[in-house]
């Protein structure tokens, strides 16, 4: 019993077996994740998408193909494989051989009379005889038709015995082989096929459901078809994994699924089933425009494909109204199979791409996912009508692929052609255009320089220069960066005022006088009671000050000026020579009384 089988009884049924041993259909909204088997579900097909193939490789890791590129990829690991069991082959071939000379290595003796031939009648003993014969051409010739005959037979049966060896060590070496690398040389590949269903029975539900089978048998896939109604029974619900899934639960079916096909109500058909259509290009370009399950079906001619490393692939297509559409890949072209088919000058049909309502440069995107079925001559017959009209109206399609081709190089640049021309001529360098940025602004029709006009005709449509013209105009936007703010080195006005240089730079600096500079800093901050607070004290040159108040005069004269110093802005003053008299020094008196006092309390 499993949870989404089951549902509760109303309070007034009678408990016991139920009179239909059947399981009872269920509703898809209903279902859950975690809940195990559905026994039965009314469902309606909306989409069968293509045959997808599975293969486990060596890492652990999973890769879908469809069908070209599984086939493709058969192939090659048939030739991969084919290439090394041949040189695995003749490996064990070559030291078979080597160990048969070496067996075989032994002295000759001399020719045989006639009559010792002629009593050799076993086909050993013959093949022995030829083999120790110094001429083994001139006793096979003289050997009679029963002797051959016995000679040929041994001759095949040791061939057959060789054979037979040597296919039991290329078995042996292939084991081992498989053994050291750790894999094996079958591909471990399961067909997939996925469905997305709706319920018959609530049509005012928006919500799909992916159905997975794995393994389809052929009377399986023959039976189910777009637009018919099923009853399944036994399949298995799990937690969705697809991001374009509209539901939170899908379906896979079991080895107990059973299909029954039944016939939907034409009214019911009509409300729940979207039949599939081609999209037109022109249709990209309305605003609200929206696609059934977010897939769309294209029909388009190939102008141009860009496929660079490391970059989506992108297949620009047209329709015969030169509407432009960028088809996107998410792998390689090459390992989908689609290079001979996406090249330029090519209808294709391309059905189940992804719609997500974005433009690259004006030119809308879809995109080709696992679902997604490209070919030149679909078996669909929407799509195979809507090409067979387009190859109709496009007459000369070498003429109408460069036409779109220019159309698309013109669509991929500027809105203005005459920009991007100047743009390019104004520099080649990408660092130069920060530099010219007083010659070219960044809003591009602003650009104005005497020599950068040219005509509309000379105007290059080269790809290269097309890239070049766009990095450039991409840089040209990027605005310059803010200036750097000075830093400015803060110095304490007190440390400025007690600063005395060194008295060997009073000596060498002698041409210097008295410099004056007026510093906008404002007097040193004391505290309470005059003083000055202890970590400027500490940076002042006290040995200095000490030195000058033992070998100078102080007059009266300088202790009052000193006081008037404190009350002017301080004056710094360079080095004089030695002959410079000392009233010229800015230290203020009072401080060195300080200092002098202090020192004198000190113990």
């Amino acid at each position: 019993m499993a949870r989404n089988s089951t549902r509760p009884a109303r309070w007034f049924v009678k408990l016991g077996y139920f009179p239909d041993p059947r399981p009872f259909c269920l509703r898809l909204s209903s279902l859950l994740a975690d809940g195990g088997i559905a026994g039965c579900v009314d469902v309606l097909i909306q989409r069968i998408y293509p045959m997808q193939w599975m293969e486990k490789m060596g890492n652990g890791t999973y890769m879908f193909r469809n069908e070209r590129a599984e086939e493709k990829e058969a192939e090659r690991h048939a030739a991969r494989q084919q290439r090394s069991l041949e040189a695995l082959f003749a490996k064990v071939q070559d030291d078979y051989e080597k160990r048969q000379v070496a067996v075989k290595r032994r002295p000759r003796r001399q020719s045989l009379s006639e009559q010792q031939i002629l009593a050799l009648q076993d086909g050993a003993e013959l093949y022995d005889a030829l083999q120790n014969e110094p001429d083994p051409s001139y006793l096979e010739s003289c050997l009679s038709s029963d002797q051959l005959r016995a000679l040929n037979h041994h001759r095949q049966l040791l061939n057959d015995k060789r054979q037979a060896q040597i296919q039991a060590d290329f078995r042996k070496a292939i084991e081992s082989s498989e053994q050291e690398t750790g894999s094996s040389t079958r591909r471990e590949v399961t067909p997939v096929w996925k469905i997305r269903i709706t319920d018959y029975k609530d049509p005012d539900s928006t919500s799909a459901y992916m159905l997975s089978i794995w393994r389809p048998l052929p009377d399986v896939v023959s039976l189910l078809k777009e637009g018919g109604r099923f009853r399944m029974y036994q399949l298995a619900a799990s937690q969705s994994r697809g991001k374009s899934d509209t539901a939170a639960v899908q379906l896979t079916a079991t080895k107990k699924t059973q299909f029954q096909h039944l016939q939907p109500l034409q009214d019911i058909l009509e409300q729940i089933y979207t039949e599939r259509q081609v999209t037109e290009f022109s249709q990209f370009q309305e605003p609200h425009f929206t696609a059934v399950y977010g897939e769309v079906d294209v029909v388009g001619l190939v102008i141009s494909t860009q496929q660079k490393p490391g970059a989506a692939p992108l297949v620009y297509l047209s329709d015969e109204s030169c509407n432009v559409v960028a088809l996107k890949f998410c792998t390689d072209l090459g390992q989908l199979a689609l290079e001979e088919i996406t090249r330029p000058g090519t209808f294709i049909a391309a059905t189940n791409l992804r719609w997500r309502s974005e433009h690259m440069s004006g030119v809308p995107v879809v995109f080709a996912g696992d679902l997604s079925f490209i070919a030149a001559n679909p078996k669909e017959q929407h799509v195979l009508k809507a090409i067979q009209k387009l190859s109709q109206s496009i007459q000369s399609v070498s003429e109408f692929c460069k036409e779109m081709e220019n159309k698309l190089m013109g669509i991929l640049q500027t809105q203005n052609p005459k920009e991007r021309a100047l743009l390019s001529h104004c520099s080649l360098d990408p660092l130069s255009l920060v530099a010219a940025e007083g010659r070219c602004s960044t809003p591009l029709p602003k650009i104005s320089h005497p020599q950068m006009s040219i005509p509309d005709g000379n105007i290059n449509t080269d790809p290269k220069t097309c890239k070049k013209m766009k990095g450039l105009d991409y840089l040209s936007r990027i605005p310059p960066p803010a200036s750097l703010t000075p830093m400015r080195t803060l110095l304490s006005p007190s440390l400025q005022r007690a600063f005395r240089p060194p008295r060997s730079l009073q000596k060498e600096d002698r041409p210097c006088e008295k410099t004056c500079a007026s510093m906008d800093c404002s007097t040193p901050s004391k505290l309470e009671g005059g003083f000055v607070a202890d970590e400027e004290l500490a940076m002042i040159n006290t040995q200095a000050l000490v030195s000058g108040l033992d070998g100078g005069k102080l007059t009266s004269e300088q202790e009052s000026a000193g006081s008037d110093v404190q009350k002017t802005p301080p004056i710094v003053v360079s080095p004089a020579s030695e002959e410079a008299p000392k009233t010229e020094d800015v230290t203020p008196a009072p401080y060195k009384r300080r200092l002098c006092r202090r020192r004198k309390q000190k113990p």
